[in-house]
């Protein structure tokens, strides 16, 4: 006669650490994954004080990207600060950036998310380039509240 014994439940289970990865949910890239996107960029650096942010809705007008996020940073230091912080927020979020480019000047520093680009400017390269009028045919879209 064997003796059946009680699987023991007490204990939690044992996962490895690639199976703890798979478990951690990320950012949902269907209803509105873009837009939450471009509204978590604008926070971060409404947070940090830029100037004059603005976010275009580029759907209906390019395959280029879903959205822009256009702002300005006073000095190049405060570019600086709001790069670092949009890249601190995509980390934390588990957001992809898939290229930076500009980092060495602080001019003018483009964050490619993929669905959505971030264009940080000094304000004379913002108004040279003047991106909102080249892209006008975009819909503005309101910014996140503080």
């Amino acid at each position: 006669m064997s003796v059946l014994r009680k699987k023991d439940t007490s204990r939690p289970k044992k996962t490895t650490k690639t199976a703890r990865k798979k478990a951690r949910p990320r950012p949902s890239l269907k209803d509105g994954g873009a837009l939450h996107k471009v509204k978590l960029m604008a926070y971060a650096a409404q947070n940090k004080k830029a100037l004059h942010p603005v976010i275009l809705d580029l759907r209906a007008c390019s395959g280029l990207a879903d959205y822009f996020l256009i702002l300005a940073g006073r000095t190049d230091t405060h570019v600086r600060a709001l790069v670092m912080e949009m890249e601190r927020v995509c980390k934390e979020h588990r957001i992809t950036i898939a290229h930076v480019e500009g980092a060495g000047s602080w001019n003018w520093v483009l964050l490619d998310l993929h669905d959505v680009i971030v264009h940080v400017f000094m304000p004379r390269e913002r108004a040279y380039y003047n991106l909102e009028k080249i892209w006008q045919q975009g819909k503005h879209v309101d910014l996140p509240k503080l």
